[in-house]
C-alpha cells in the first residue's frame, strides 16, 4: 500500500471540528491515524510537523501565537506520535525532495496566473514540501482541498499535484482506504 502524506490542515480541521481529540465519537478516527502512523501507512513531513507544533491550529490566534494557559491538544498528540513513530512523523526531506520542492517553488513563482501574495503565502507553508515528498516516495497527498480548478489564481494542492503527477485524495477517502487496509476481515468472515 502506498504511503499517505498528511497536509497539516487535515489534522487541524479534524481537531477543531468533526473529530475533537477528547470527543467520544472521535476515538476511532484518532486510533486509526495512530495505527496508520505506527505501521508506516501515514507519514507527516518535518514542515507539516513544525507547522502544527508552532501553533498554526489555534482558533482565533495569529500564526505562532499560543494560549499559554492551555496546552495545545493537537501538538501534544502529535509529539506523542513522533515519539512512538519517529520514522513516520516529522520526516526530513532528502536531497531529491529538496530539489523537487525548489522546482515547485520556481514553478509557482513563475506562473503568471497566480496572484503573487497567494504565492508568497503558499511558499511560506509546508505544502510545497508535502507535494515533493509524496512525489519522490510515490505516495499520496491527503488534503481537504478537493476541487481541481484549472483557473485558480492561487496555488492549491490539487492543481500542483495534478501538474507534478502526484496522487491526492480527500481525508475521507483516505479513511475509507485505511480502514479497509487495517481492518481486513478474517478468512471466511462476511464482515
Amino acid at each position: 500500500m502506498r504511503e499517505y502524506w498528511l497536509d497539516s490542515d487535515v489534522l487541524i480541521w479534524s481537531k477543531n471540528n468533526a473529530y475533537r481529540l477528547n470527543a467520544p465519537h472521535a476515538k476511532h478516527f484518532w486510533h486509526l491515524l495512530e495505527r496508520g502512523l505506527e505501521e508506516g501507512l501515514i507519514k507527516i513531513t518535518r514542515r507539516n510537523f513544525l507547522e502544527i507544533m508552532k501553533g498554526r491550529d489555534k482558533k482565533g490566534k495569529k500564526k505562532g501565537e499560543r494560549d499559554e494557559e492551555k496546552p495545545d491538544e493537537l501538538a501534544i498528540w502529535l509529539q506523542h506520535q513522533q515519539e512512538r513513530s519517529p520514522r513516520n512523523v516529522g520526516v526530513s526531506p532528502d536531497p531529491e525532495v529538496e530539489r523537487l520542492a525548489k522546482s515547485i517553488g520556481a514553478y509557482i513563482y513563475g506562473n503568471k496566473d497566480f496572484v503573487i501574495r497567494w504565492v508568497h503565502e503558499f511558499a511560506r507553508g509546508a505544502d510545497t514540501w508535502l507535494i515533493a515528498q509524496a512525489s519522490i516516495s510515490n505516495g499520496i497527498v491527503v488534503t481537504r482541498e478537493t476541487t481541481l480548478r484549472p483557473d485558480a489564481k492561487r496555488p492549491i494542492i490539487p492543481n500542483l499535484c495534478d501538474y507534478y503527477d502526484v496522487a491526492f485524495v480527500s481525508m475521507f477517502d483516505m479513511l475509507d482506504q485505511l480502514e479497509a487496509a487495517l481492518n481486513k476481515p478474517k478468512p471466511g468472515s462476511l464482515f
